[in-house]
């Protein structure tokens, strides 16, 4: 099973993503939590993501992609995975297929 948590910012898939978890116990990828980590590092993508923020504008796409696959490939032999925080673009959804 793959669900699949979309929607913008600040819609609640973060406080319902535990919740799930736990229910169905599955491991739960967030993209926003991601970026949080590679912020807290000062990584190249944290120091950028920074910048973008603090901007007022939302990480792109083929950045937090490049996270999420990253990480996928780290849980792929787990066949259960509860993803949340992804972006409600067309395009990057279709990028996980």
């Amino acid at each position: 099973m793959v669900l699949l948590l979309i929607g913008p910012p600040g819609c609640d898939k973060g406080t319902q993503s535990p919740l799930l978890r736990a229910k169905l116990g599955i491991p739960a990828i967030s993209t926003g939590d991601m970026l949080r980590q590679e912020n807290e590092k000062q990584s190249d993508t944290g120091r950028l993501e920074d910048g973008l923020l603090a901007n007022g504008r939302l990480v792109p796409d083929d950045i937090v992609n490049v996270l999420l696959k990253s990480r996928l490939a780290v849980t792929r032999e787990q066949s259960n995975k509860l993803h949340t925080s992804i972006t409600s673009s067309k395009a990057s959804i279709l990028r996980l297929q």
